[in-house]
């Protein structure tokens, strides 16, 4: 066993001075597996005090890093090893750290308080491999075995049943049986665990070739750190494209994907939102629609409550929330994921779609995988080849759309607009082309009216528009034939909320009456009927007007139990009925345009 030179310095220099001294752990076991070892850890018969003096007296420096718990940092030529007394622990009353600890002048009292016997192994040039537990044998025979009792490990340390779980995963070990049985046993003890360190021991056991196995066997387990994955255990997809449950299914799609820390986190959660959206058909096929949605949100609880970085959350949210939609071939779709995803995460994107459909009906999905591989060397050959996709790659900039008269938004929009038409073109990126382009686009915006801002001072009539919240909730399910009215329109459930309360809400207020209105498929149009007071003059009806929208929003919300309206509302300044049928001549004579299925629509 190769030592590095500056861990063999340290060691020879503690033994020079009359103790024992020896490489410890995973340095010790990885090089007997043949594996590129990690960082070295030195232990000692030499108490703290003792250590100290010893590198004093040889010029090497030293931080105390842990004198309590009996280690001490050496620093030989900027690189550091952390020597640690022989000791024994006291009582573990938070499951994770030895209320004290006791420094002892035997190597194997050190060794038996270790987590597992391919850990408990020690070595130095002079005395060789030091093995007292077997821990070679088990190398040898890959398993995972608790040094001593495995019950007793894991209430001293419970972070020790995920180390157990990683090491199987990384190494491709089992775990023994006793140890296993004390894993399961022992689990709900995680709780007792900082999420930090859950969070670091399930980053590794992810990134392992073997962590398939240890998902399946150990979920229970993981439930624990994660119960947001046990709604998914079981949960069968009947559907020609699945041939597992969703939880295997998630398994077996992390096995698949690129070793990546945000991919594979992103893999375990890009599904658990599907168990709250299942749909059967009249076929019996199941469907999951809207699913990505519930997934990313669980997944941003879970990375927050684990302390995972920004930077992780925003890759592994935006893949969850991406991976039901399509990229095609087409250059300018290409270059629009680009645009949105960058150049690193739009290739991640591909491959993490990859993954997830080879663990789909291969029958089925592989002519889509196929696609996806053609894709991605697609997209490699666009950002080798500088074709403009980003606005930055634009020949004019927002300077040039100022001196046009664009402003404020204006000048994002036409700018996105712009690269939209030269991501499908690029001979179109030249400056002359595009201030062409920009001019021709350019029309003075009036603009809107806010409705606590307009002037309803006097009596009339006076059009509204109010607007979903979201587009997901539609208040009408068919636009009838004719000039659409509240009558001629068949109404989904939201709807038949708004038709009843808008005929109440004239008893509400003496002053505005809803003399018209029309409910489409993601807002409504109300023709509200101004009239003068008890006392022949004007009501102030800029307040009046605000206040029947807000009795309005609060009665339907209320009925709704949900809120469906936006917060802003817009006057959309239709000054009659004339222009008011105008406004919907369109769904008059193109009512199917509004149709995507059955019951979806787009606006």
């Amino acid at each position: 066993m190769e030592l590095p030179v500056n861990a063999k310095k340290l060691i020879a220099t503690l033994t020079a001075a009359g103790y024992d001294a020896y490489a410890v752990g995973g340095f010790v076991r990885d090089s007997i597996m043949g594996c590129e070892a990690g960082d070295i850890d030195i232990t000692t018969s030499a108490t703290p005090q003792e250590v100290e003096a010893v590198l004093a007296d040889n010029g090497i420096k030293f931080v105390e890093t842990g004198i309590k718990h009996g280690t001490v940092t050496a620093v030989i030529e900027r690189e550091s090893y952390e020597i640690t007394t022989f000791r024994t622990d006291g009582d573990y009353l938070d499951n994770r750290h030895p209320e004290n600890v006791q420094f002892v002048r035997n190597l194997k009292d050190d060794l038996a308080r270790r987590d597992f016997t391919v850990n408990a192994l020690a070595y130095n040039d002079e005395v060789g491999i030091v093995d007292e537990f077997g821990g070679v044998e088990d190398i040898n025979n890959k398993i995972i075995r608790a040094v001593g009792d495995p019950d007793r490990r894991f209430k001293e340390d419970a972070l020790r049943i995920m180390r157990a779980l990683r090491f199987a995963a990384v190494l491709g070990f089992d775990i023994e049986e006793h140890t296993s049985q004390a894993v399961f046993d022992n689990k709900d003890l995680l709780k007792n665990i900082a999420t930090e360190r859950i969070y670091t021991e399930l980053v590794k056991l992810l990134l392992g070739d073997y962590c398939e196995d240890i998902l399946l066997k150990y979920r229970d387990v993981f439930a624990v750190v994660l119960p947001e994955l046990a709604p998914c255990f079981d949960f069968e997809q009947h559907s020609k494209w699945h041939l597992y449950d969703v939880y295997t299914h998630i398994v077996k799609s992390v096995a698949l994907t690129p070793k990546k820390d945000y991919m594979r986190l992103a893999m375990l959660f890009h599904d658990i939102g599907k168990p709250f959206v299942k749909t059967t058909d009249d076929n019996g096929q199941d469907h999951f629609k809207g699913h990505p949605i519930i997934s990313e949100q669980k997944a941003r609880v879970i990375l927050d409550r684990l302390h995972a970085s920004n930077g992780i959350k925003h890759k592994v949210q935006t893949l969850i929330a991406n991976h039901d939609y399509y990229i095609t071939p087409k250059p300018s779709n290409i270059k629009r994921w680009l645009r949105n995803l960058g150049e690193d995460l739009t290739l991640d994107y591909i491959d993490f779609k990859i993954a997830d459909l080879m663990s789909h009906n291969l029958d089925l999905s592989m002519p889509e995988i196929d696609t996806l591989k053609r894709i991605k060397l697609q997209t490699i050959e666009i950002i080798n080849s500088g074709e403009p996709y980003r606005i930055s790659d634009l020949a004019i900039g927002g300077n040039e759309l100022k001196q046009i008269g664009f402003e404020g938004k204006q000048i994002a929009d036409e700018l996105d607009k712009l690269i939209s038409d030269v991501s499908g073109n690029p001979t179109l990126n030249q400056k002359e082309k595009l201030l062409h382009i920009a001019e021709a686009d350019y029309k003075p915006i009036r603009k809107r009216n806010r409705l606590k801002n307009y002037d309803y001072s006097s009596n009339g009539a006076y059009f509204i528009t109010i607007c979903t919240k979201e587009k997901a909730k539609f208040l009408s399910s068919v636009v009838g034939g004719g000039v659409p009215d509240a009558p001629k329109i068949n109404l989904s459930y939201y709807g038949t909320i708004i038709d009843n309360q808008i005929i109440e809400m004239n008893n509400v207020y003496e002053n505005i009456v809803a003399e018209k209105y029309v409910i489409m498929p993601n807002h409504i149009h109300i023709l509200l009927n101004i009239v003068t007071g008890s006392s022949g003059t004007p009501t102030p009806t800029n307040s009046l007007v605000s206040m029947w929208v807000s009795t309005f929003k609060r009665f339907t919300n209320k009925r709704c139990n949900t809120s469906i309206w936006q917060r802003s509302f817009h006057d959309h300044i239709i000054r009659d009925e004339d222009d008011y049928l105008l406004h919907l001549q369109y769904i008059d004579e193109n009512p199917k345009k509004w149709l995507i299925g059955e019951d979806e629509y787009y606006s």
